[in-house]
């Protein structure tokens, strides 16, 4: 099931906003019952799941940095099972179930009971486990044998397309460490990862949280209301229906959220900065995001949903659900740096297959100072 996005998440025309010489990030690709996306630093996750609306929690994680030496790490996610207490093993195709030793993975822990278990492999134990499978049709995993035969299996459908397209990503199709295609070229001919970019972050004073709960000024709401209830803000007529808040960012200027649409789970706003004397005079901000299609950042958001106060780092962020429960959609962050806000992470998950947030796949990020 594809994420939908209400029609209050507005995109104002694409424009090619990536620095000169910045490494441009991958796009986010389907592989039948896999995703695969690489940022920009040419990290990069594969993810197979039970397919859609299944009711399982249960998916596969496949991540592996860029550059020569990174290594992949294969993480399994079970909502109902013990893995993480009790061991490991798993079924190809209706095979025989194979126990993996305990020293080959470790358990991570729960940070919230309702979160699925987790068992992670890494280094050998992943990358042979990963060839192992990787041809597959199904797998079924569990706390060990005899393993659970009611749910779906995870599909393996699309996985080696999927490492194909990490290590083409990479660089690594033709050399000894490819996951899909390898070669007899060393691990040096593997090009090295790009680093992240660094954005200046400009901090606001430490009392601006206390005021951010103050409404927008009327003038600004009136002008919000007229210059928008023509088509870019959805149920939003009369000011007096309009939720709003003011945020000082410096000592000459302010930040004011103004509502522009209403969903059943969520809402967005419109931005803008001014200062305190001449707030209607306020301009009304748009922020960088991502174009799935080519991983470049060439489209300006103009409505983001649900944005958070900027911290004291000097980050934003908004969370976009595509669904209720929250397990697809888009999250952003943004720097500010004094002028505008620039794009300092953007992740997504485009099919709503009951995946935990922390495990979208990120296909951009910068670093903060």
């Amino acid at each position: 099931m594809t994420a939908v996005r209400p029609l209050g998440f507005l995109l104002l025309p694409a424009l090619l906003l990536a620095s000169a010489g910045a490494a441009p990030a991958s796009a986010l690709k389907s592989f039948k019952a896999w995703l695969a996306g690489c940022d920009n630093t040419l990290a990069c996750r594969a993810l197979g799941t039970v397919g859609e609306d299944s009711g399982d929690i249960l998916y596969l994680v496949l991540d592996r940095p860029g550059g020569p030496q990174a290594a992949p790490t294969l993480r399994f996610m079970d909502q109902d099972g013990a893995i993480g207490a009790k061991g490991l093993a798993y079924s190809l195709d209706g095979a025989a179930p194979v126990e993996i030793p305990a020293s080959a993975f470790s358990a991570l822990p729960k940070t919230d009971p309702d979160a699925a278990a987790e068992v992670a492999l890494s280094g050998t134990a992943a990358t042979d486990l990963i060839a192992a499978i990787r041809n597959g049709r199904t797998l079924r995993f569990g706390a060990g044998a005899p393993l659970p035969t009611d749910g779906l299996p995870v599909s393996l459908d699309g996985m080696a397309a999927a490492l194909l397209f990490i290590d083409d990503v990479q660089g690594r199709v033709g050399t000894v460490t490819a996951l899909a295609r390898k070669g007899d070229k060393p691990a040096a001919a593997v090009p090295p990862a790009p680093a992240a970019p660094l954005i200046a972050a400009v901090h606001p004073p430490k009392a601006a949280a206390d005021a951010a709960d103050a409404p927008a000024p009327k003038a600004l709401i009136a002008r919000h209301v007229r210059e928008t209830k023509a088509g870019e803000c959805q149920d939003i007529d009369q000011e007096k229906d309009v939720v709003s808040s003011a945020q000082r960012l410096s000592d000459q200027e302010t930040l004011y959220q103004i509502g522009c649409w209403r969903a059943a789970y969520q809402s967005g706003a419109m931005l803008y900065l001014g200062v305190p004397s001449a707030p209607a005079a306020a301009r009304r901000l748009v922020f960088e995001t991502l174009d799935e299609a080519t991983g470049k950042i060439a489209a300006r958001l103009a409505s983001p949903t649900d944005p958070s106060e900027v911290d004291e780092a000097g980050v934003m962020a908004s969370f976009h659900k595509g669904r209720g429960i929250g397990d697809c959609g888009a999250s952003w962050s943004w720097a500010w740096t004094g002028r505008d806000f620039r794009l300092a992470s953007y992740t997504s998950m485009p099919e709503c297959r009951g995946i935990a947030a922390d495990d979208w796949i990120t296909l951009w990020q910068a670093r903060t100072k």
